[in-house]
């Protein structure tokens, strides 16, 4: 297995997102994509990300894989990873580990042990919602920020032509 990503950022960003949620995950690698799926601990929220084979520069996948890694350890190579370096991921069957090389003005290698866990097929449950809002991301991010001045939780409203964020604490409220 061999995966080359020249423009890192969607990756680390989603990796870091995942790993606010999940510690440990399974990645399974076809010759199609990458897929994490993962419940949190609480069993509340559960992680479907999906990365494309052409999302990469090079993706050499030659049977299906599923590893089992720390992500709070990938999550920190990652972080040490600049915008322009080229980020390329290895499996090590014989060492058990996940390689991630970075290159850009220096070369860095990284090695993260795999870990020994049962790996129970997540189900993705289908879900039917009654309502779907479509808006920039950067208004959803701007209004999340909002929120977070008042209170940890939100309260999410969809109406016809409208969708409301809301948050209250015992003090505030937006």
């Amino acid at each position: 297995m061999k995966l080359v990503l020249a423009e890192p950022k969607l990756f680390k960003d989603s990796i870091s997102t995942i790993s606010a949620l999940v510690n440990e995950v399974h990645i399974r690698v076809d010759k199609n994509m990458l897929e994490i799926i993962a419940m949190d601990p609480a069993n509340v929220a559960m992680v479907v990300f999906n990365m494309l084979s052409p999302a990469f520069v090079e993706y050499e996948v030659s049977k299906e894989k599923t590893l089992c890694i720390n992500l709070d350890s990938l999550n920190q190579i990652l972080r040490r990873i600049k915008p322009t370096d080229t980020v390329q991921l290895e499996l090590d069957e014989n060492k058990g580990k996940l390689v991630v090389k970075a290159r850009g003005e220096s070369s860095r290698t990284f090695h993260i042990a795999l870990l020994d866990s049962e790996h129970k097929e997540q189900k993705i449950p289908e879900l039917k919602f009654p309502a779907k809002v479509e808006m920039p991301s950067y208004v959803f991010d701007e209004a999340m920020e909002d929120m977070n001045i008042v209170a940890e939780s939100v309260a999410l409203t969809a109406e016809k032509n409208r969708f409301i964020i809301e948050s209250e604490s015992k003090m505030n409220a937006a």
